[in-house]
């Protein structure tokens, strides 16, 4: 009761008062009481179990910093972390509460000739100042001793075998260790878009398979692969909370879908309140009212798809969002990628921004069904001087994109360059997320264009560079700080980076250079026993959160460092844990329609025109990769596969020799996935620049058999059986006749080595793989 009468003493409802903008709903205000009793009049420690991004540290960091106006030491608690980095920070609020203490007394002293009526209150504020409050986020990822230790601070009061001070009050938030629910144990689940219900109950392809398919390489652990897919299979990369903890947890739970469209409606209006343009203010309860209704229908539409559809959004996808719609309305290149006539420039600007925020986490059919929902809710928008609104929406963006490449003149970098969709997608997002400061992952097999889209706009985007684009605009230049991640990456590497960039931005002004961390391989590092990237999620969180804390505007008293863009590249598939802290872009394997307009465009760089070589060389590649990513070796693996059944048959009863037999299988699934993705793009596109350079520096006026072969054997003559289903392949559909002798492999390997074919351009050099 005494905590309910304090918290309504405060004018707490004036969220939009100029010292915070945090939204009061009945909801947060009663957790607050909550949390007000426990912590203050019980000093009973309090544990905040809910799911990511529904306002748990919002919450706190309000209660404490604005309405308690009180110390709050906050520590991001991550797998890497060690318990001296606990212990230390237990006793750094110590120690400011001893600095506090001697304060006191010194004043006291001074005050010995007031009244003690005075004295009386002095005391009181006294006490009230010397409270200090400890906030550890994510306890529960952090490792098992450390776990351990938490039990030891939070429930027992103790550290290194000795009480911790009363004026030092503990809070902790926690996601719950929960696992994914199985697709195939959800076939009763209606979905309200029928397009999921088709593709997983007539297809019977589930999200592992999708994925597959659609979103990178996949490891195969060896022996930990059992202990890989448990870790996997969970929501969140956490441990179970222990026993011990359970009297004190507070089930936060997650937003439901009417507060969080109030919490969306206040964060809208907020970002509207602070764009200053002219005209915005007469239409802006319009437009607060429309992008409030998308965002949240789109949240509901993802959730609705979605095997766990708690997780699958939160309030920090929104404020993604707002971040880049802001951006755009206010930056000049952002007005210059969304300019259209009238007033319908804001509503553009909303599109790509959502674009850029959600669209990206589909691929293929997926994401055609996405943007046709996201349209049927866009023809409700005013309509502009040039009623854009029957546009598709898959138009919109193109122009977008085309605007964008026109404008980098990536043509004067490298001719040579197929700027494709996969290229220009690559480049748009990753142009936005560099100058709005959101991190941002791209995933997809070798040859999608993730590691030429960042080389092209570093370079462009250099400082001192002469693109007349940064110029005109006033763009910021780009400073990369690139670290290669493998299995040896350690936790200090990762952390070194990152306080090399920000130590680089407290140097220089953010107006002119922002500092850009770019992680190539990331995935890679998931295999590092040090567990590198848990220090990887601490960063991204540290700065999503600071983001989301910033529309609240209550973290002024604390120093806030200096943000740093991130970019993360991987041909391998990353784990769902790693991607919750920033956009995920997945490059899904091309169609046949997009390798052929990406053939051409490579031929015509090299002012080489053939109406249907592309075409034709690009069904060959097609069909001939199908087949090796569905089974290269189909026959002599069913082979070997029944003859391992028979003897699993015969031995069924022995134990010893079942669990080997598995051994084998797996080894053999290790040995069927590099198969599967021996060859890719990157082997294609490198055959048509070889193709091509060959038949312009020999100055042919057509296309010329032997130069063709020549550059197969180059680029796939290191498999024979593939070789010959690829010689095959080609007779039938180009019409050629098959070579009467193939090159030795060291001639092969002499040409790659001397590379006189392709050595300029900027291209790479090619070794035989064979």
């Amino acid at each position: 009761m005494e905590s309910l009468i304090f918290l309504s003493s405060i004018d707490l409802m004036s969220s939009t008062s100029e010292k915070s903008r945090y939204v009061i709903t009945s909801d947060n205000f009663m957790k607050m009481v909550y949390i007000q009793y426990k912590k203050y009049l019980q000093n009973i420690p309090v544990i905040l179990l809910g799911e990511t991004g529904c306002g748990k540290t919002a919450l706190i960091k309000y209660l404490v910093e604005e309405v308690m106006e009180q110390k709050l030491f906050i520590k991001n608690i991550h797998g890497g972390i060690k318990q001296k980095d606990i212990i230390e920070i237990v006793e750094q609020a110590e120690h400011f509460c001893e600095n506090n203490e001697n304060q006191n007394e010194n004043q006291n002293e001074n005050n010995e000739n007031q009244n003690n009526e005075n004295n009386e209150n002095n005391e009181n504020n006294e006490n009230q100042n010397i409270v200090v409050n400890i906030f550890f986020d994510e306890f529960n990822t952090a490792p098992k001793d450390c776990i351990i230790l938490f039990k030891e601070i939070l429930i027992d009061r103790l550290i290194n075998g000795r009480s911790i001070s009363n004026n030092i009050r503990f809070l902790a938030a926690a996601n719950p260790y929960r696992l994914r629910e199985s697709i195939k144990n959800q076939n009763q689940k209606k979905y309200k878009y029928d397009y999921q219900y088709k593709t997983r109950n007539q297809n019977q392809e589930d999200d592992n398979e999708y994925l597959l398919k659609n979103e990178g390489l996949v490891f195969n652990y060896g022996e930990r692969q059992e202990e890989m897919r448990k870790i996997q299979q969970a929501v969140y990369r956490v441990h179970p909370i222990p026993d011990s903890f359970l009297e004190d947890i507070f089930d936060f739970g997650s937003l439901t879908p009417e507060i969080e469209k109030i919490y969306i409606e206040q964060m809208v209006k907020q970002t509207l309140d602070e764009i200053q343009l002219n005209n915005l203010n007469e239409k802006q309860g319009e437009i607060s009212l429309n992008f409030t209704d998308i965002i949240c229908f789109i949240h509901n539409f993802i959730r609705d798809n979605s095997i766990d559809s708690e997780s699958s959004v939160s309030l920090r996808d929104a404020s993604r969002t707002l971040r880049i719609f802001k951006w755009l309305l206010e930056n000049k290149a952002g007005q210059y990628l969304i300019y259209s006539r009238g007033d319908y420039y804001v509503y553009s600007a909303i599109l790509l921004s959502l674009f850029v925020c959600y669209s990206t986490r589909f691929v293929g059919e997926r994401k055609t069904i996405f943007l046709k929902e996201i349209q049927k809710k866009y023809v409700n928008f005013p309509r502009g001087e040039n009623n854009i609104q029957k546009v598709e929406i898959k138009k919109i963006i193109e122009n977008i994109q085309s605007n964008l490449v026109d404008s980098l003149e990536i043509n004067t970098y490298d001719r040579t360059v197929a700027i494709n969709e996969a290229l220009k997608e690559n480049l748009l997002l990753i142009f936005i997320c560099c100058y709005v400061q959101i991190p941002l992952f791209i995933v997809g097999k070798p040859g999608s264009s993730k590691s030429l889209s960042i080389e092209l706009l570093m370079h462009i985007l250099r400082p001192r560079s002469e693109n007349q684009f940064i110029r005109v605009r006033g763009l910021p230049a780009l400073q990369p700080f690139y670290i290669q991640c493998s299995p040896v990456t350690t936790a200090k590497g990762i952390k070194n980076i990152f306080d090399s960039a920000r130590n680089f931005a407290n140097k220089i002004d953010q107006k002119d250079i922002i500092p850009v961390v770019i992680l190539d391989e990331v995935a890679l590092a998931e295999l590092s026993p040090d567990l590198p990237l848990k220090v990887l999620h601490s960063e991204l969180e540290k700065s999503d959160k600071q983001h989301l804390l910033e529309q609240t505007n209550y973290s002024q008293n604390q120093d806030s460092e200096k943000q740093v863009s991130v970019l993360a590249v991987s041909n391998w598939r990353l784990d769902p844990a790693n991607i919750n802290r920033g956009i995920l872009l997945r490059r899904p394997d091309p169609s046949l329609k997009q390798l052929k307009l990406t053939s051409e465009m490579i031929l015509k760089s090299f002012k080489l025109i053939s109406h249907d070589f592309p075409e034709k060389l690009a069904k060959v590649y097609f069909e001939i990769i199908s087949n090796q990513n569905e089974n290269p070796n189909q026959n002599q693996n069913q082979n070997q596969n029944q003859r391992n059944q028979n003897q699993r048959n015969q031995n069924r009863r022995n134990q010893n020799r079942r669990n080997q037999n598995q051994r084998n299988q797996n080894q053999n699934a290790s040995q069927n996935t590099k198969i599967r993705n021996y060859y890719g793009l990157r082997d294609f596109y490198y055959l048509l620049k070889m193709i091509a350079k060959s038949t312009s520096k020999f100055q042919k006026s057509h296309l010329d058999n032997q130069v063709i072969w020549n550059s197969i054997y180059r680029n796939f003559g290191s498999k024979p059986e593939f070789l010959e289903k690829l010689q095959t392949k080609l007779c039938q559909i180009l019409g050629i006749q098959k070579p009467n002798q193939i090159p030795k492999t060291r001639s092969l390997i002499k040409q790659n080595l001397k590379g006189y074919l392709i050595q300029k351009e900027g291209e790479k050099y090619i070794l035989s793989k064979r």
